[in-house]
């Protein structure tokens, strides 16, 4: 895929929205980062933590490490802004802390006259984020969770993407 979008004359950039690898380990970033060098090398590509890379006890400085870009982190193209929101932990409303949720506050009052297209790992409406009710938690159950959900309804604005679902 990232081969062919990079052939493509027509394609700026390429974003991940997470599960970079199957484990989070240094050996699954050093492919992935191989993988992106090889196979997309004019075209950028944006990436950020799902939970698999969340599995591992790797801190987000190796993230950074393979792909370039902090755990949160926004960027703008023309008119419109992209922002990468990378899963903090993977536990029971632990997506997010209350800084990076402070962070996503600040970048979307900031860009409020702006098309934004938010990127996140997991869907946070539906039980798509747990299908089949797989994982022993709620992911977006408590008060950050919560946050997120407010911070995209009050942002009429926003556009999200998610990738959990594969």
């Amino acid at each position: 895929a990232l081969t062919y979008l990079n052939n493509q004359a027509d394609v700026a950039f390429t974003c991940i929205c997470g599960d970079l690898t199957e484990n989070g380990t240094t050996d699954e970033l050093a492919q992935y980062q191989a993988v992106v060098d090889a196979c997309s090398a004019d075209t950028p590509v944006y990436a950020m933590a799902g939970n698999h890379e969340r599995y591992s006890t790797l801190s987000s400085g190796y993230l950074h490490r393979y792909t370039g870009q902090p755990l949160y982190y926004s960027f703008t193209h023309g008119n419109d802004v992209f922002i990468m929101c990378g899963c903090h932990a993977w536990e029971n409303d632990g997506i997010f802390t209350e800084e990076s949720l402070q962070w996503l506050h600040e970048t979307l009052e900031a860009n409020r006259n702006k098309r934004c297209f938010v990127f996140e790992h997991i869907f946070p409406w539906g039980d798509s984020g747990n299908p089949g009710e797989l994982y022993p938690f709620d992911i977006f159950s408590g008060t950050k969770g919560s946050t997120f959900q407010a911070l995209l309804r009050h942002y009429k604005n926003t556009v999200l993407f998610h990738g959990h679902s594969h």
